[in-house]
């Protein structure tokens, strides 16, 4: 997303303005990874369709016993996300190029 983010950015104190709101969306939710019964089910759920949770689960089932269907969602989820983000930069910056020739 920092990529595609970055394409429309003049400078590099641009591109911290533009990411800092998208940093503070992606970052928060993450709280769903922790055992908790503060969050309803249902919230958990919609909250990991967030790229970050995603990969913190990976990341933790090194540590917390995780299901393997659920870690081995989570590295397609992730694998899928960088896919669908690399064509949409591609797109962008092809778009961009055309129009600076």
């Amino acid at each position: 997303i920092g990529i595609v983010i970055s394409s429309y950015a003049t400078s590099v104190n641009d591109y911290f303005i533009k990411t800092l709101p998208w940093m503070i969306v992606f970052i928060m939710p993450c709280l769903s990874i922790i055992p908790n019964d503060i969050l309803p089910r249902a919230v958990q759920l919609f909250l990991n369709l967030i790229p970050s949770v995603a990969v913190l689960k990976i990341l933790m089932a090194a540590f917390v016993d995780y299901s393997f269907g659920e870690v081995m969602f989570c590295i397609f989820y992730s694998i899928g996300l960088i896919v669908v983000f690399l064509f949409i930069t591609e797109r962008l910056f092809t778009k961009k190029s055309i129009l600076f020739r």
